[in-house]
C-alpha cells in the first residue's frame, strides 16, 4: 500500500476518525473511532471544547496510524463553518471557540447594518444573513473585547484550527472562508470594505488558500507523543467546510440537479460556474459559498436532522426509544400530517426541550400535537420535505438552468422515508447517496495533493464505484 489517508469529518454533534486507501477505483473507508461532542457553558457563554475534541481526533489518529503500513500517509480535516478561535501572537489559544448556538449575536444584526447596509454586505459577499455567521461573531468580539482583538495573533476557523495544531501552520481555506461573510467571492479575498467599514481587526484574518494544497508535516511533538517520528505524514488543506467536501463528491452533478447536503443543518442548492449575487438572491437569503476549484455552491442554509437529534436527547432522559433501528419502522405507520413546523423557527435553535418546542409550535398554529417518538420523527420528516420543496420553487426563480432532479447525500440520504417524501412533495427523482459524501470529498481531496488522483474530473466516477445510489420517484 503507497498512500494511506485519513480523514477527520467533525459535525457540530460528533466527531470521526476515517482511515481510507483508494483501491480499484473507489475509496476503501474504516471509521477507526466516534466520538460525540457539545457545547459548554463557560461563564455566561457557550463554547466548544477545543482540547477535549483533538484529544479524540489524536486517539484515532494514533489507531489509524498503527493500522496501516502505507509508506505515505496524509491527513484532512473538515468541520462546520462560521465557528473560529483565537491565537496569541505566540501561537497559544487564547479563546476558546464559541458555539454558534451562543445568543450573544442575536441583536448584532441590526447594529451592524447601521454602520454598513445589508445589501451593501450581500453584494460584497452574496452571503445568507444569519446571525451567527462570523462577521456578527467577530462584531461582538471586538466590541465587547477591544483588548484582546487588539493583541491577539490570529483568528481560526475550526478546520484551520485543527491543521494548526496538527502541523503549525496557520491558514485557511476559501470554502471556509466564504461562510464567514467576510469573503468577497469576486476579488477572492477578505472584503477590505466590511472589514474597514466596520473596523474589524483585520491583522486577525489567515492567509487564504484554494481547496487542494498541502500545508507541511505533522508537527514533530505530536510525531513524538504518537511515536511515529520514523512515518511521512503530510497535513493537506483540503475544502475544510464540510458541505464543500461533501458536494465535491456528488457522483454526478449534471446541470439541472439540484443538491441536499442532509446532516445537522440541510444545504439545498445548486453548483454554479460563477457567484449569482443579484437583488432576487439576496431578497430570498441565498448564499454563495465557495466549492473546489473556483465553483460556487448557490445555496440555502435551512435547520435539519438537528430536531430530532435533539428530540433523541430528551427522550433519552425520558427514557423513551431512541434507535433509529426502532423508530424507522415504527414511524412508518405513524399518521400522516399531524402538523408541519418551520425548521428555522427561531424557537428550535436551542430550545431546553425539543419536543416541548415542537409542541409548542403546534399549538400556536392550531394544528394537532405529536404524542410518541414515532409521530415527532414523522413530523420532522414531513416538515423538512415540506420545506426542501418550498427551496426549490425559490431556486427554479433564480438558477441559470431548469431543475429536474435531485441529488441527496449526507446522512440524512439513509432515511428512505426522508428521501420518499422528498420526492413526493417536489415532484423529482431523487438520488440518494453517497451518505459518507464529506469523508468521500474530504479524500478524494487528500488523493488529489498526493498525486493519487492526476485529474479531478475523475473525482465524481470513483465517489459513484464507492456507494450504492438508490433512486425514489414520486408517488403521489
Amino acid at each position: 500500500m503507497k498512500h494511506a489517508y485519513i480523514a477527520f469529518d467533525l459535525g457540530a454533534t460528533s466527531g470521526r476518525t476515517i482511515l481510507a486507501h483508494i483501491e480499484n477505483e473507489t475509496v476503501q473507508m474504516e471509521v477507526i473511532n466516534r466520538f460525540p461532542h457539545k457545547f459548554h457553558l463557560v461563564g455566561n457563554h457557550l463554547h466548544w471544547n477545543i482540547i477535549g475534541l483533538f484529544e479524540n481526533m489524536l486517539e484515532g489518529l494514533s489507531s489509524a496510524i498503527q493500522k496501516t503500513d502505507a509508506n505515505k500517509i496524509s491527513i484532512g480535516v473538515d468541520t462546520w463553518g462560521v465557528d473560529s478561535g483565537l491565537l496569541s501572537p505566540h501561537g497559544e489559544i487564547c479563546l476558546s471557540p464559541y458555539a454558534y448556538r451562543d445568543p450573544r449575536t442575536s441583536t448584532i444584526p441590526k447594529e451592524v447594518f447601521k454602520k454598513i447596509s445589508q445589501a451593501e454586505i450581500y453584494a460584497e459577499t452574496g452571503i445568507q444573513t444569519m446571525h451567527i455567521n462570523s462577521i456578527f461573531q467577530l462584531y461582538e468580539l471586538n466590541k465587547r473585547e477591544p483588548e484582546l482583538t487588539a493583541c491577539a495573533g490570529k483568528l481560526l476557523f475550526m478546520s484551520d484550527l485543527f491543521n494548526y495544531l496538527l502541523c503549525g501552520k496557520k491558514a485557511c481555506d476559501t470554502s471556509m472562508a466564504s461562510t464567514s461573510q467576510l469573503f468577497n467571492p469576486h476579488t477572492r479575498t477578505w472584503s477590505d470594505k466590511i472589514i474597514k467599514d466596520l473596523n474589524l481587526p483585520s491583522h486577525l484574518l489567515p492567509d487564504l488558500f484554494e481547496p487542494g494544497v498541502e500545508l507541511g508535516t505533522l508537527s514533530p511533538a505530536i510525531a513524538k507523543k504518537l511515536n511515529c517520528t520514523n512515518r511521512d505524514i503530510r497535513v493537506c488543506l483540503i475544502a475544510g467546510h464540510d458541505t464543500a467536501s461533501a458536494v465535491a463528491a456528488i457522483p454526478a452533478n449534471p446541470e439541472g440537479s439540484m443538491f441536499i447536503s442532509s446532516g445537522t443543518w440541510s444545504l439545498l442548492g445548486i453548483i454554479a460556474p460563477k457567484p449569482i449575487i443579484t437583488p432576487e438572491a439576496e431578497a430570498l437569503n441565498y448564499s454563495n459559498e465557495q466549492g473546489v476549484f473556483g465553483t460556487t455552491r448557490f445555496l440555502k442554509n435551512v435547520t435539519g436532522m438537528w430536531l430530532l437529534e435533539e428530540c433523541r436527547k430528551q427522550w433519552k432522559k425520558d427514557r423513551l426509544e431512541t434507535s433509529f433501528s426502532v423508530l424507522d419502522k415504527e414511524v412508518l405507520t405513524a399518521p400522516s400530517g399531524t402538523c408541519i413546523v418551520d425548521p428555522n423557527d427561531p424557537m428550535f435553535e436551542n430550545p431546553p426541550n425539543m419536543p416541548e418546542a415542537i409542541c409548542e409550535y403546534a399549538r400556536n398554529t392550531n394544528q394537532r400535537e405529536p404524542q410518541t417518538p414515532a409521530e415527532f420523527m414523522r413530523v420532522i420528516t414531513e416538515s423538512l420535505a415540506n420545506t426542501y420543496n418550498k427551496v426549490l420553487n425559490e431556486l427554479r426563480t433564480l438558477a441559470p438552468f431548469e431543475i429536474n432532479r435531485i441529488h441527496m447525500i449526507g446522512g440524512g440520504s439513509q432515511s428512505e422515508l426522508q428521501c420518499q417524501l422528498t420526492a413526493d412533495a417536489t415532484g423529482l427523482d431523487v438520488y440518494a447517496g453517497p451518505s459518507e459524501a464529506t469523508a468521500t470529498g474530504n479524500i478524494l481531496l487528500q488523493a488529489y495533493v498526493s498525486g493519487e488522483l492526476s485529474d479531478w474530473k475523475h473525482a465524481p466516477e470513483i465517489s459513484a464505484n464507492s456507494c450504492d445510489i438508490k433512486e425514489y420517484h414520486p408517488e403521489t
